[in-house]
């Protein structure tokens, strides 16, 4: 009852590497949860989550989905290679 999943995705964000700090997304909403996918030719990334001391592995054409304004975030490159971050969210303004 809690999750309100629409409308969905009213903005793409387009990034390389993503961002390697901490941080919240406060334009996101914030009962709509984000998406993000990584894409490129790299070794291995991580999503690391601050307030549930969570970190989780991901590979090219991997994703994961967050509560991007409630939760601190980055992203992690590990090892060589290029990656580009495709972000889904919903702007808190269009809702």
């Amino acid at each position: 009852p809690g999750l309100d999943m629409g409308p969905l995705f009213t903005a793409i964000a387009i990034s390389e590497r993503g961002s390697e700090k901490y941080h919240v997304d406060w334009l996101d909403h914030k009962r709509i949860p984000a998406v993000v996918i990584s894409l490129g030719d790299f070794e291995t990334g991580r999503v690391c989550l601050s307030q549930l001391e969570q970190k989780y592995m991901l590979q090219s054409g991997d994703g994961c989905t967050m509560a991007a304004r409630l939760l601190a975030h980055c992203a992690q490159v590990l090892g060589g290679g290029h990656r580009d971050v495709l972000t889904l969210f919903t702007h808190n303004s269009l809702v």
